[in-house]
C-alpha cells in the first residue's frame, strides 16, 4: 500500500500513482490532499487508513488453533 500526498512537490504525484495502478496489479493506492510527507500532515486520517489495511489483512489469514 501507498499512502500519495496529492500536493508533493518533490514527486510528480499524478504519474506516480497512475505507473503504480498500471504496473501493480492488487496494489492499494490512497491518494491524500497533503504534500510530500502525508503522516506529518494528515495522522488521523493515515493512521485510519492503517489500521484498516491491518484489519483487511488479518481478515485474509488462516485461522490458527493453539493446543
Amino acid at each position: 500500500m501507498i499512502i500519495q500526498g496529492m500536493r508533493d512537490p518533490i514527486s510528480d504525484s499524478k504519474s506516480t500513482v497512475a505507473m503504480l495502478k498500471e504496473h501493480c496489479a492488487g496494489f492499494i493506492v490512497k491518494e491524500l490532499d497533503a504534500g510530500h510527507c502525508p503522516p506529518d500532515e494528515l495522522p488521523d486520517e493515515v493512521n485510519s487508513i492503517i489500521r484498516e489495511w491491518i484489519v483487511n489483512q488479518r481478515s485474509k489469514l488462516p485461522a490458527v488453533s493453539f493446543k
